[in-house]
C-alpha cells in the first residue's frame, strides 16, 4: 500500500478500535436494588426518538445513589443514541479541558483534537455535537464553570439528544435551565434489608437468628444505600453475637466509612417528609 492508503487504513482501523471502546455499559454493580422504581419514574421511553434536546438533573446526597442509577440509565439507553458519552466524578477533574477532550474523543470517535483551552474545548463541543443525537452525562458536577465548558446550553446539542447531569445542589441545576430533576430518596426498610443481606450474606435473605439484629442495622443508617453497603460487607461472616457487640461498639466509636455517610442523614431527612427510593 501507499503511504497515503496506509494513512487511511490505520485511521480507519483505529476509529473502529475506539468506537468499540467508546461504545459499550458501564459497570454499575451487581446489586441495584430499587432501580426499577427510578425507570418507571423517569419514563425513560419518551427521550427515545424525542424531537427536543433533553435535560434531566439527577440530585441527592453523596451515597445516596446517583452515579449507579445514572451508570444503569446510560446502559439502558446509550443503545438509542447515535453518541454517547458518561463522564464521571467531574468535580474531581484537575484540568476540565480533559473532560472536554474526552466528550470529544467518545462522540465523534477520533483522538484527532487536542484543546489547549477551555475555550477552545467550548467553540469544538459547539461544532461538534450538534450534528447528531447523543446521550451524555455529566456526573458529579458542583460548579458553573463544569457546566460552561462541557454542556452550556441546549442549544449546543442536537434535537433528540438527552443530557443528564448528577449532583448535590440541585439549585446550581436550577439556574443552569435543567428543569427536570429527580431526587434520590432513601431506601425504605424492606429495600433497606435486601440490600444489606446482599453484602453480609452475599445473597438475599438470612436465617432466622439474624432477622433481629438485621432489622436494627437497618434502623442504624436508616436506607442509606452506602452505608448499609459498608456495614454489610463490615459484618460479613460474623455471628450474630459478634454483630451484636460491634453494633454497641459502633453506638461509641463509629466506622469511619459508615460514620461519612451515615452523619448525611439528620440533615437529609426532614422530619415532616416520608422518603422513598
Amino acid at each position: 500500500m501507499t503511504n497515503g492508503y496506509e494513512y487511511k487504513f490505520i485511521d480507519c482501523i483505529s476509529k473502529d478500535i475506539l468506537k468499540i471502546l467508546c461504545d459499550r455499559p458501564l459497570y454499575v454493580g451487581e446489586n441495584l436494588v430499587g432501580i426499577d422504581f427510578h425507570y418507571d419514574k423517569l419514563n425513560l421511553s419518551r427521550f427515545v426518538g424525542s424531537h427536543t434536546v433533553n435535560m434531566l438533573g439527577i440530585c441527592g446526597i453523596s451515597g445516596i445513589g446517583k452515579t449507579t442509577l445514572a451508570k444503569a440509565i446510560y446502559n439502558l439507553m446509550y443503545v438509542h443514541f447515535e453518541g454517547s458519552c458518561f463522564c464521571e466524578d467531574v468535580r474531581k477533574q484537575q484540568e476540565l479541558t480533559q473532560v472536554q477532550m474526552q466528550l470529544i474523543d467518545n462522540i465523534i470517535k477520533t483522538r484527532a483534537f487536542k484543546i489547549s483551552s477551555v475555550g477552545q474545548g467550548i467553540m469544538v463541543i459547539k461544532k461538534m455535537m450538534s450534528s447528531k443525537p447523543i446521550l451524555l452525562v455529566l456526573d458529579d458536577v458542583d460548579d458553573h464553570e463544569q457546566l460552561e465548558a462541557l454542556a452550556c446550553s441546549s442549544s449546543w446539542f442536537c434535537p433528540g439528544s438527552l443530557i443528564i447531569f448528577t449532583g448535590k445542589d440541585k439549585q446550581l441545576l436550577r439556574s443552569h435551565r435543567v428543569y427536570e430533576i429527580h431526587d434520590m430518596y432513601f431506601l425504605d426498610d424492606d429495600q433497606s434489608l435486601e440490600l444489606f443481606r446482599s453484602y453480609a450474606f452475599k445473597e438475599s435473605y438470612s436465617s432466622i437468628e439474624f432477622e433481629e439484629v438485621s432489622q436494627k442495622v437497618v434502623n442504624y443508617v436508616q436506607g442509606h444505600p452506602l452505608a448499609l453497603k459498608h456495614l454489610g460487607l463490615f459484618l460479613y461472616g460474623k455471628t450474630v453475637d459478634q454483630w451484636v457487640s460491634e453494633l454497641d461498639k459502633l453506638n461509641v466509636h463509629p466506622n469511619e466509612k459508615i460514620q461519612n455517610a451515615s452523619s448525611k442523614l439528620r440533615w437529609a431527612r426532614p422530619p415532616s417528609e416520608k422518603y422513598l427510593t
